[in-house]
């Protein structure tokens, strides 16, 4: 995906509808900036929006990444389960 923005006098940008439709951006997100200088290379991505979000991925594992928003889903389901069975 590519897009294109002209950084203005103050140094501000606009993002390219396609990159934040892409990314999920709306507005009042934050974005990391991230940037590789011997490549000249820079990266942006959402910033997550709680603390477990950020962490995400830290950890060096062989499981995908799963969206914390399914994650807690299937937990809800879970418990939901486990005390239907305790009624019984």
């Amino acid at each position: 995906m590519v897009g294109t923005s002209t950084v203005t006098s103050k140094g501000q940008v606009t993002v390219p509808e396609s990159v934040r439709l892409f990314l999920g951006i709306v507005p009042g997100d934050r974005l990391y900036f991230e940037v590789e200088p011997a490549k000249m290379v820079a990266r942006i991505r959402r910033a997550p929006k709680s603390v477990v979000e950020e962490l995400a991925g830290s950890l060096h594992s062989s499981v995908p990444y799963t969206d914390i928003s399914i994650v807690r889903d299937k937990v809800g389901k879970a418990i939901g389960k486990y005390y239907e069975s305790k009624r019984g």
